[in-house]
């Protein structure tokens, strides 16, 4: 697999088209503008509903969990700078392999939510 840090996997507010506040995420759209889209994939994990506009993924208890999303491409540091301030600190960026819709795996970033999980939080299922 090839190294991680020009690949980002994304599954919430930063998808294509994603809204949050019932408003187009701009992130998604430079996202969208500065990053090649390589594709629908999957990556291990659980997904959270962490509030109302966004979800958080956590890492599995389980080899059968799984949360869809995207790959995207991309080497700018001002665009990985600007996604790492979006984050915030209640997400943390760490590298995972992914599953990408023809099975082939590739190691990628991803944000995890960093927070306690609580049983206020609705496990999603996609």
């Amino acid at each position: 697999m090839e190294p991680a840090n020009e690949l980002l996997f994304v599954y919430g507010t930063l998808r294509r088209g994603a809204h949050r506040g019932g408003k187009v995420n701009p992130f998604a759209v430079r996202l969208e503008n500065e990053a090649a889209w390589l594709g629908e994939a999957r990556a291990p994990g659980r997904l959270y509903q962490v509030n109302p506009d966004y979800p958080g993924m956590a890492w599995p208890e389980s080899d059968a969990e799984w949360v869809k999303g995207e790959v995207w491409g991309f080497s700018d540091p001002e665009l990985w700078r600007a996604l790492d301030d979006y984050e915030g600190e209640e997400y943390q960026r760490v590298t995972c392999t992914v599953t990408m819709a023809d099975g082939g795996q590739r190691a990628a970033w991803v944000y995890l939510y960093a927070s306690k999980i609580t049983t206020a939080m609705a496990m999603l299922t996609v």
